[in-house]
């Protein structure tokens, strides 16, 4: 009966590969501005603080979740700066992510249900590529994800892909249907270059690269990981180049980056940099999580973003905000770097999308991870990830 028990998947784990699952839709908004992920979430998060206090397992508190509750404050503080109804509702929306990130998490799992979760990368990674291959989403005649006529920034989407991309390589370094995962990936691979993304291209080479470094036991065989996935991209690149949108062919080219100044960032960048040395006042605690840096773009006054994760935090929620940030994406790195491997090299990734993309509290694919590198590590099995090694071989 006990060796039952031990193999049972609860209803929290469930629905916590249900929220996981339904990850894409957080693009898709109704008239109100709710997303369906935000309203299957009122439920989902509903059980989860339920059942906290009726489940028999007991909570486990870690680095991750402290570092996350430390981010979640520094971006309550810059309220004393600017508590606009747009930044208390921003704030509220970091608030209740780090909530259900921890509701998630603080329960620990078996490992029938942490190898459940992991399947549900995979079904997500098959649902990403399936839904944007046939949903013919285009934004700036570039291919993205689109549901219910909505569609996705590319950068944002390449985010979707990476951490699923990450249980894909473990699979296939795992030995067992290995032909099946290298198609997964293969496809995956040229539904991302389809979005055009130039920021989501290396973001993916770095997890790929990631994952050769930290997943192999021995040096030998990272080198040899690491050989094979540059390979992998570059057959993947010239056998596709020929079938690819000549305007994504030249997106990628150095040229085209330098020309468009990486489509006006580099401008946005030295501009919010020049912005926040002139206004050492503003160092410590920013200008709030919705503050919008003014300058002149394309001839007119706009309202921008920094499109990329460290600069608009440094902006909005200034120095108190970089530290916590960092904090937690390190924690996280570290934490799972020697026992959840796949969530390491998945972190690596999407810090390297992070140089494009910035992560709002409604950046699912970044926060998701979080979750991930706060589960609790089964007692009986320290090292999760082991390099595709048996524990027999492991000794």
């Amino acid at each position: 009966m006990q060796k039952l028990e031990k193999w049972q998947i609860s209803p929290h784990c469930i629905l916590s590969c249900l929220y996981f699952l339904l990850l894409p839709t957080t693009i898709a908004i109704n008239s109100a501005g709710n997303s369906i992920l935000k309203l299957a979430t009122i439920p989902i998060g509903l059980f989860f603080l339920v059942s906290l206090f009726l489940s028999n397992r007991k909570l486990q508190i870690n680095g991750v979740h402290l570092s996350l509750l430390a981010f979640t404050f520094s971006a309550i503080s810059t309220l004393f700066l600017n508590p606009s109804s747009d930044s208390i509702s921003n704030v509220i929306g970091y608030a209740l992510n780090a909530a259900l990130y921890v509701c998630i998490s603080v329960i620990p799992y078996n490992k029938a249900e942490l190898d459940l979760m992991e399947k549900v990368q995979i079904v997500l990674l098959v649902v990403l590529n399936a839904l944007t291959l046939l949903s013919n989403g285009t934004e700036d005649d570039r291919t993205t994800l689109m549901i219910m006529g909505q569609t996705s920034d590319p950068n944002f989407f390449v985010g979707f892909f990476i951490f699923p991309l990450t249980v894909a390589l473990k699979r296939l370094a795992s030995g067992k249907h290995r032909i099946l995962y290298l198609l997964l990936i293969a496809v995956s691979i040229y539904t991302i270059f389809l979005s055009g993304s130039r920021g989501g291209l290396l973001a993916v080479a770095v997890t790929i690269a990631g994952f050769a470094l930290l997943y192999p036991s021995d040096f030998a065989t990272r080198m040899i990981v690491l050989d094979g996935g540059i390979a992998l991209l570059f057959v993947l690149w010239i056998l596709l180049k020929p079938v690819l949108p000549e305007k994504i062919v030249a997106r990628m080219s150095f040229a085209e980056v330098v020309e468009s100044g990486g489509t006006g960032r580099m401008e946005i960048w030295k501009s919010m940099l020049r912005e926040i040395v002139d206004q050492p006042d503003k160092l410590l605690l920013g200008r709030g999580v919705n503050a919008r840096h003014g300058m002149f773009v394309g001839g007119m006054w706009d309202n921008v973003v920094a499109h990329n994760q460290i600069l608009q935090t440094a902006y909005n929620q200034g120095l108190v905000g970089v530290l916590s940030f960092f904090a937690l994406v390190g924690v996280s790195f570290f934490r799972c770097r020697k026992n959840r491997k796949a969530v390491s090299a998945a972190i690596l990734g999407m810090m390297a999308l992070s140089i494009s993309l910035s992560f709002n509290q409604t950046t699912r694919s970044f926060w998701n991870l979080i979750a991930y590198a706060a589960f609790a590590f089964p007692d009986n099995d320290i090292n999760t990830d082991n390099g595709g090694l048996s524990d027999h071989e492991r000794a």
